[in-house]
């Protein structure tokens, strides 16, 4: 495919979301470099990021693998981010802005200006966004810190002076560009369980401005308004980072509670100023309104998933006989904010399931394969808590979309395949050790689904001798109806709100650390 095409389609999907680089002076630096009149100037971080670009192009114009294809075969556009690191230059002691952008798209890949500091930063963000695509997390998260680095370097994190040199595009591409930094790190740093490298007091830049550009400039820059939402989404995983995954014990339980009301009412506020474009319709799903739509309710998982975890340890369905009952019953608020965790899923389960339809599921994107992955473990949750047929089907539809994905090459998608048929293989023993009277003495009380959940959902599993193709699905919990009798209307509007429950809105409304001492997180 020529060059110009798969350029043309980077930039229809990457540049949604997020602000990697100036469109206008790329495409003006391309028509340089093919122009046989124009003597072009070699710029050796310029091609490192053209080649990801390629990439790019690469993987999002490829669908669906041919037939005949191989089950683990490269990923599409793996040739030219090889040619992409060759060209990669160790510049931090000089960074600029390119090199920046071209480091941020690595990270997409691997998981996937004209200042004379311009060219640094691009570099950056580039490797970023194409790491993803390739399942390499760790290496997501390490070109991410770099393109933080290297922008708190150049000081894109703090206000411009009012003498500053710099023209109005330069300025607003250097905030936006902070910002897209700053929302791959936090992403990647939430997902690594690592610390957040920038504290948000420490940050004094401006957000993207749109309406208070000049006409010709809003033809360079997009309406930032979809952007601005997965700011202050980002921002919110950094109180997930610190307050939710930091105390997760019963001494800290106060300190807890305090964090989940706290965070879910900052949830609440941002999806009730959402603008109405920006939420996801009734009818065909708007690719950019549901990856922000997956984007909130992740956020809501995470913050929730530790009571969710807790009521499952509570009821522990499994439980050996004579086993030792709670004392106490499980708090209302407890249950209501699983229950906060379930509607999530089930929420981004539907979206997922109806972009498959729409095919516009993003069958090599690792944020999808895992929104996938998160919300089907909740679901499994759910149905082990209390078996109902729609989330088990809902489980059911998952496995295939994350086995479709993985046999097109998903790097993510494998992972997470293998991962959930361990989890299920672990649910159909549980269930098989609780119903047998003979061999129920030999296993520990302590012993709980929850427990199983948690060590083989924070380790990479190899499944071995395993062969998915022959799991007998039927010998899990799954209820079954098979992907062919889904019911595509599972979970009804898409725009269900997760945190509507009026029993939730009265937790959120007290300020108080009190909660029922059935509520405490789980490990």
């Amino acid at each position: 495919m020529p060059a110009t095409l798969l350029v043309r389609v980077a930039l229809r999907f990457i540049g949604q979301d997020y602000h990697f680089f100036l469109h206008r002076d790329f495409l003006q630096q391309l028509e340089r470099a093919y122009s046989p009149t124009d003597s072009w100037r070699y710029d050796s971080v310029w091609a490192c990021k053209f080649f990801v670009v390629l990439a790019l192009g690469t993987l999002y114009s490829t669908a669906t693998s041919p037939s005949g294809r191989v089950v683990g075969q490269s990923v599409p556009g793996t040739a030219y981010f090889l040619s992409a690191v060759a060209l990669l230059q160790d510049l931090y002691e000089e960074p600029t802005i390119a090199q920046i952008e071209t480091l941020l798209l690595f990270v997409s890949h691997d998981h996937i200006a004209q200042h004379k500091h311009s060219t640094c930063i691009s570099l950056t963000e580039c490797q970023c966004f194409y790491s993803n695509a390739l399942g390499r997390v760790k290496s997501a998260h390490v070109y991410s810190g770099l393109a933080l680095r290297l922008s708190t370097c150049l000081g894109l994190h703090r206000s411009l002076e009012k003498n500053s040199h710099l023209t109005t595009v330069e300025e607003e591409h250097r905030v936006r560009l902070w910002w897209t930094v700053y929302c791959f790190d936090r992403s990647t740093s939430l997902r690594m369980g690592q610390p957040v490298s920038i504290d948000d007091a420490d940050i004094t830049i401006r957000m993207p401005l749109y309406t208070t550009l000049p006409d010709q400039l809003k033809e360079i820059f997009d309406c930032p308004d979809h952007f601005c939402a997965n700011i202050e989404l980002s921002q919110i995983e950094g109180d997930i980072i610190r307050n939710i995954n930091c105390l997760t014990n019963s001494e800290n339980t106060e300190s807890f509670v305090n964090s989940v009301r706290l965070i879910l009412t900052r949830l609440r506020n941002w999806d009730t100023k959402l603008p109405r474009k920006l939420r996801l319709g009734s009818r065909a799903l708007d690719r950019p309104a549901a990856s922000l739509q997956l984007h909130f309710n992740q956020c809501i998982i995470l913050t929730t998933r530790p009571i969710l975890l807790h009521v499952l340890r509570f009821k522990n369905p499994f439980s050996i006989s004579g086993a030792a009952s709670p004392s106490s019953p499980m708090s209302a608020t407890s249950t209501t904010l699983a229950e906060s965790c379930i509607s999530a899923a089930r929420t981004s389960s539907k979206i997922l399931s109806q972009l498959f339809v729409e095919n516009s599921l993003a069958t090599y994107g690792y944020f999808d394969a895992h929104n996938l992955f998160s919300s089907t473990l909740v679901l499994i949750i759910s149905a082990i808590i209390s078996p109902n047929a729609k989330d088990s089907d809902a489980v059911q539809m998952a496995f295939h979309l994350l086995k479709s994905m993985r046999d097109n090459g998903n790097t993510a998608a494998s992972q997470y395949f293998e991962r959930l048929a361990q989890i299920q293989s672990t649910v159909g023993r549980l269930r098989a050790h609780a119903g047998d009277s003979h061999t129920s003495a030999h296993i520990s009380a302590n012993d709980t689904t929850e427990n199983a959940l948690v060590t083989e959902t924070t380790e990479t599993i190899g499944l071995g001798h395993m062969q998915f193709e022959d799991y007998d699905w039927s010998q899990s919990f799954v209820g079954g109806h098979g992907s062919q009798d889904f019911d595509w209307a599972y979970g009804g509007d898409t725009s269900i709100d997760p945190l509507s429950d009026p029993l939730l809105q009265s937790f959120l409304g007290h300020m108080d650390g009190s909660l029922d001492d059935a509520t405490r997180p789980s490990n």
